[in-house]
């Protein structure tokens, strides 16, 4: 195996949202407004915090950590792990969609994926953080 290389790193401070389902009224197509709302943000965050004037084409790995609201019940003050939903699967299927164009080519170059979802410590705010390596 070869060395990776670190790229990038990006914090996105807003709570972790997860893509909906695209939703049938009135014989009419669209999407929830707070999944649209969400990849928008999102994607106006990767645009300002992206340091590279081009997107990814070659092979790489994404690592993303969403990081939830802390309950004030929440009796431990270290980040936990969040294991109810939202699905880690949906929240990764927003953010790569956000990434499209911005950060890399087309979510297709993926080859590697690592997701980690926690609700926050005590003095952390919600936020989702991707960071991209070379393969």
């Amino acid at each position: 195996m070869t060395k990776k290389n670190h790229l990038t790193t990006i914090k996105i401070y807003t709570d972790p949202v997860a893509l909906a389902r695209t939703k049938f009224a009135n014989g009419k197509v669209y999407n929830p407004r707070k999944t649209v709302l969400a990849k928008r943000v999102a994607s106006l965050y990767m645009q300002n915090e992206f340091d590279r004037k081009k997107p990814y084409f070659q092979p790489i790995k994404v690592c993303m950590t969403f990081v939830f609201k802390r309950l004030k019940t929440t009796k431990s003050k270290e980040r936990t792990w969040k294991s109810v939903k939202p699905d880690i699967d949906n929240l990764a299927k927003l953010y790569l969609d956000a990434g499209n164009g911005i950060l890399w080519k087309d979510d297709n170059i993926i080859c590697e994926l690592n997701l980690k979802k926690f609700i926050a410590g005590e003095n952390e705010k919600p936020h989702v953080e991707i960071t991209i390596e070379t393969l």
